[in-house]
């Protein structure tokens, strides 16, 4: 099992190798393709030091079920997207933190997730110290639904599907996400991986442009949206309107 105890509970876990893989993996030289392919080999390393299965896959609690991405996917996307060292990341519901390492030693970005599950708060900030690169990002154990996204460059969601049931409003939007959504800045980019139900609801309003279908799954593709110049719906900015992050940091 993985998690703040991986070090310990094997005895042939060696943390200087990860660290040195994914040094490498930030180095001007190496391409991006190769620097994404060893920053997996080493979070592939980390996560799963004795090469078995992923034991929080499915792991579910009061806020859902965790699901991880598949970093090979969320490495294809980000190489769509603006990802370099002068942007910023944020991964809305981060699970065990896995794409907020793959954004920061990968694609040299400042990163950031938002996760509600303290035990997946805990494995990704451990994980973060055992890549050394817990100086570059930052875990928030804050509701996403109430943040503000203004900072950002780049929004990464993995679309379940289930804040379509849980969070209907008018329109059947998830209206409290799309509030935060509202808040993005002009020109960052959303990426919704494994596309669903949220692309419909996105497609219907101005604000957000599509860019890119990827073909990530054969059934549920990924895309890649712009925040354009449009305003958002007025319904949106008047859902939980105090509840929102400051624009202060």
């Amino acid at each position: 099992m993985f998690g703040p105890d991986s070090e310990k509970s094997n005895p042939n876990f060696d943390h200087r190798s990860l660290c040195d893989i994914a040094q490498t993996s930030s180095e001007d030289s190496l391409s991006p393709s190769c620097a994404s392919a060893n920053t997996i080999a080493a979070l592939k390393r980390a996560y799963l030091p004795r090469g078995g299965d992923d034991s929080l896959k499915g792991f579910r609690n009061q806020f859902g079920v965790f699901m991880p991405s598949r970093l090979e996917d969320v490495a294809a996307i980000l190489t769509h997207t603006c990802a370099d060292a002068s942007k910023s990341f944020v991964d809305l519901g981060s699970g065990d933190g896995r794409v907020v390492l793959l954004a920061a030693l990968g694609f040299r970005m400042n990163a950031v997730g938002y996760e509600q599950s303290e035990r997946l708060i805990a494995v990704s900030r451990n994980m973060a110290q055992v890549l050394d690169v817990a100086a570059s990002v930052e875990f928030k154990d804050t509701n996403f639904l109430l943040a503000n996204l203004n900072h950002y460059d780049l929004v990464y969601y993995f679309d379940g599907g289930s804040l379509d049931t849980r969070y209907e409003g008018p329109r059947e939007c998830p209206i409290p996400f799309f509030s935060s959504l509202a808040t993005m800045k002009q020109g960052a980019e959303l990426v919704v991986a494994y596309s669903h139900k949220l692309h419909h609801h996105l497609s219907r309003f101005d604000c957000f442009d599509l860019r890119e279908t990827i073909a990530t799954d054969p059934i549920l593709p990924s895309r890649i949206y712009v925040r354009n110049a449009c305003p958002c719906p007025d319904t949106w900015d008047k859902v939980f309107p105090s509840n929102l992050e400051s624009d202060s940091k």
